[in-house]
């Protein structure tokens, strides 16, 4: 397709409302332009502090925006291609990194999750739900106590004590065995 003497090549990672009215080039000049911080302060230990302030109050409008009663914990994949410090190859599985928070209970790896439901509302009926990797009893317990329900995939192993029927005998069984 030419738009404005531009070739423009469609990709699925495109936003058409950016990509149909503005050449690379010209977006490549306007972020040379764009600055969020004061470079006269620059923590080195923060790798995000060129955009810190733009993304404190990205999060202040996320949390103003009002909470379904499902939540759902869960990272996702974002299509790159460049080099960025922050990118990470994640050959089998990755959590992130674990930050505890000493105002919140140590929940291991689990403390991103008890982390990120810091801001849910207590004992007004919020489910939240995360994947396996994230499911401990001390996170469940905790997020119990903080008045928010929870639902995570068990892992068999992490389970000591408990039996479960098998993969097998549960195939045998009905939907929602």
């Amino acid at each position: 397709m030419k738009l404005n003497n531009f070739l423009v090549v469609k990709t699925a990672n495109q936003i058409p409302a950016v990509a149909d009215i503005m050449s690379c080039s010209r977006w490549e000049q306007l972020k040379l332009g764009l600055h969020f911080s004061d470079n006269e302060n620059i923590d080195p230990a923060d790798k995000l502090h060129k955009i810190r302030p733009f993304l404190e109050s990205l999060v202040g409008n996320f949390q103003s925006i009002p909470m379904s009663e499902k939540l759902s914990v869960d990272e996702q994949m974002i299509p790159f291609k460049g080099k960025h410090s922050l990118k990470n190859y994640v050959k089998k599985i990755y959590t992130g990194n674990v930050k505890h928070d000493p105002s919140l209970p140590d929940v291991s790896v689990s403390g991103n999750v008890l982390r990120l439901a810091s801001v849910i509302y207590r004992h007004m009926f919020h489910k939240l739900y995360f994947r396996n990797w994230f499911t401990r009893v001390r996170l469940v317990v905790e997020l119990e106590k903080m008045g928010i329900q929870s639902l995570g995939t068990v892992r068999r192993n992490w389970l000591k004590g408990c039996t479960f029927t098998s993969d097998k005998e549960m195939k045998k069984g009905s939907r929602g065995s």
